[in-house]
């Protein structure tokens, strides 16, 4: 081809031009000196060498740019951890900043058996109550926590963070007030346990963020809203209004006397429950199962909705079995179960009543 840097094809057997030096890597002008001798063979055999040539040198030069590049990270690398080491250094030559976990401290509230209702706000804690004997004082645990790595910020934070007592002589009142959070700090939480005997109680009220509500027996109405947070009741009688989110709700073993609601998303719901006549009851819930077992021979009419999933009722007036909708009996109590992605079932309890 004329103006090639090859020159004119050669058709004679034995006759291979040189290409010009300009138009040829250091391999390449490697191969065709290296090649010399075999300018006495046939044309083919020589463009063979060349072929097989060149691909030997571009496979050396892939590697040797790889080593370099795995040389370069390697000492990126090594700067990134002498960086951190230097970091610890430096903050452990330093006073109040060492790095620590967390910081916590406790506070008691103390309350008369005349109080009958209890609200407690917190945030990132969980909040429980335990039952005591009647004859002994009810009091309130409230534990609050701080977690960062500077120890003069945690335990500023943890002096600043204040729980607001707004009890009267009836009723028990504490919302946790949290900072502005400073430089240093990563969290914070409270944390409430109430120790008291559900005789007392006649109204128990808790609301928290990122943590679970647990109560041991209540006699009266619970309110509990949290999120990503389990809610759990061993046993207890009276009205209930539960609501979480990405968490279970387990109901244990109790009576419902008044018009309940419970909800979550995410989760299950679960337990044994009785309930009394002239009521209406809600449970609902997404991405979950609902397992609620009845006294076997209750009445009333059951609303049963599962979409993406399955119904089965099994009672001795109530039985049936759906793939969405399903409604059994009529009158009242009004039950009303609501799940999305998940199945029901109701079945009867495994025990007689259990609560009082």
């Amino acid at each position: 081809m004329k103006g090639s840097c090859w020159g004119k094809k050669q058709r004679r057997i034995g006759i291979l031009r040189r290409p010009h030096p300009q138009c040829l890597s250091a391999a390449e002008m490697f191969v065709s000196f290296a090649a010399g001798p075999l300018r006495q063979q046939p044309a083919g055999h020589s463009r063979v060498f060349f072929v097989a040539a060149r691909g030997f040198f571009s496979s050396v030069q892939k590697i040797t740019a790889y080593y370099i590049t795995l040389q370069e990270e390697w000492k990126a690398m090594r700067r990134g951890l002498f960086l951190a080491v230097l970091v610890v250094v430096a903050l452990s030559a330093f006073p109040g900043c060492e790095p620590m976990d967390a910081a916590r401290s406790t506070e008691r509230y103390d309350f008369p058996a005349t109080v009958q209702e209890i609200r407690l706000e917190g945030y990132n804690g969980a909040i429980s109550w335990r039952t005591l004997p009647p004859c002994e004082d009810p009091y309130v645990l409230v534990e609050k926590e701080v977690r960062g790595f500077l120890r003069a910020a945690v335990e500023s934070h943890l002096r600043s963070l204040r729980i607001e007592d707004r009890s009267g002589r009836d009723a028990i009142s504490l919302r946790a007030l949290e900072p502005s959070r400073p430089q240093g700090v990563t969290g914070s939480s409270v944390h409430y346990t109430v120790y008291a005997a559900p005789e007392h109680i006649h109204e128990f009220e808790a609301f928290t963020s990122n943590g679970s509500v647990s109560i041991q027996e209540f006699l009266g109405m619970v309110v509990a809203d949290t999120s990503n947070g389990r809610i759990h009741l061993e046993s207890g009688s009276g009205i209930v209004d539960l609501r979480t989110s990405n968490a279970s709700i387990d109901l244990g073993r109790i009576r419902l006397n008044g018009d309940s609601r419970v909800r979550t998303s995410n989760g299950r719901i679960s337990g044994q429950v009785d309930i009394d006549r002239g009521r209406n009851f809600e449970f609902r819930t997404s991405n979950g199962n609902v397992d609620l077992f009845f006294p076997s021979r209750m009445r009333g009419q059951f609303d049963l909705q599962a979409i993406n999933g399955r119904i089965d009722i099994d009672l001795d007036h109530h039985y049936g079995s759906s793939r969405s909708d399903l409604v059994v009996g009529r009158g009242d109590p009004y039950i009303s179960i609501r799940t999305s992605n998940g199945n029901i079932t109701v079945g009867p309890a495994r025990t007689a009543r259990t609560v009082r």
